[in-house]
C-alpha cells in the first residue's frame, strides 16, 4: 500500500450538506447533539477522505478554503446553511485538525449542474504560505499607513 501524501492543497466533490437545522438538535436538556442526518454526512466525507488518502494539514497550517456549491434544486437557500456541517464533517474525518485553522473562506452558488452532474459542493483546501498570512487586524495595503489591533487605541487616526 502507498503511503499517504502530503499536499500543500487538496480539491474534492462532495455531497450536498444538510442544513444546520437538519444537523444539529437539542436535547431535553438542552444539551446539543448531531442528528442523524449529520452524523451520516460524516461518515460520508470520513470515507471519501480516507479513499483519497491523504495526509492530514499539520497543526501549523494556515488554510485558504474555497467552495462552490451546486443546489440540488432552484429553492431559495442561504449559503451560510451548509458551511458548519460542511466544515465540521471535514475537521472530524481528520483532515483540518481545527477549523480556527482557517484564514480565508470563500464559497459562491453555481446554479448550474456540477461535472458529478449532482448537487453538491466542489471544495479546494489550500495551505497559505506564511508570508501571505497577515495580522488578522490589519487594515492597510501596501503603502499605506498600517492600522491593526495593537494601535487603533492609541491616538492614531486613518488618514
Amino acid at each position: 500500500m502507498t503511503p499517504p501524501l502530503k499536499y500543500q492543497s487538496i480539491a474534492a466533490f462532495l455531497p450536498w450538506p444538510p442544513s444546520v437545522n437538519h444537523y444539529y438538535g437539542r436535547a431535553k436538556g438542552g444539551r446539543i447533539y448531531i442528528k442523524k442526518d449529520g452524523l451520516a454526512y460524516r461518515e460520508t466525507v470520513a470515507a471519501l477522505m480516507k479513499l483519497r488518502g491523504w495526509e492530514p494539514f499539520s497543526e501549523d497550517d494556515r488554510l485558504k478554503v474555497e467552495i462552490t456549491a451546486y443546489p440540488p434544486d432552484r429553492r431559495k437557500r442561504d449559503l451560510d446553511n451548509i458551511l458548519k456541517a460542511m466544515i465540521d464533517a471535514i475537521q472530524a474525518s481528520g483532515l483540518i485538525p481545527d477549523d480556527e485553522a482557517i484564514d480565508s473562506l470563500c464559497i459562491e452558488r453555481n446554479s448550474r449542474a456540477s461535472c458529478e452532474g449532482t448537487p453538491g459542493v466542489d471544495i479546494s483546501i489550500e495551505v497559505v504560505p506564511e508570508t501571505d498570512v497577515g495580522h488578522p487586524w490589519t487594515t492597510c495595503q501596501e503603502g499605506t499607513e498600517c492600522h491593526t489591533k495593537s494601535n487603533l487605541g492609541k491616538n492614531s487616526s486613518p488618514k
